[in-house]
């Protein structure tokens, strides 16, 4: 969800979290390019062995609602690697234009 907030909340969580401006911008590359494509992917970052990917959730552009998030056993999350990404993707895009049918009405 960092990588979709206003930059505004994004910079304040990463100055109250991180010590260093290093550790900011590294991690506002992260970020960047999580944007970029659209998506997260990681694979034993949270909990060694699990595979997950989340794509953001927006009511409106730019209004971020959440996530959708799939978790798998690292082994099958790679197995099936595109298959889930294309699918989580796929989802959330539905549950977005839901969410901005909601707001328009």
């Amino acid at each position: 969800m960092l990588a979709f907030m206003p930059a505004s909340q994004r910079q304040d969580a990463l100055e109250r979290n991180l010590a260093t401006s290093a550790e900011r911008n590294r991690l506002e590359a992260e970020l960047s390019a999580i944007r970029t494509a659209g998506y997260a992917e990681s694979d034993g970052e949270i909990d060694a062995g699990v595979w997950g990917v989340s794509a953001p959730l927006f009511g409106r552009p730019s209004h971020l609602h959440g996530v959708v998030t799939v978790m798998a056993p690292s082994a099958r999350g790679r197995a099936r690697r595109d298959e889930i990404l294309a699918m989580t993707i796929e989802t959330a895009r539905r549950i977005s234009l839901h969410l901005a049918d909601d707001a328009a009405s």
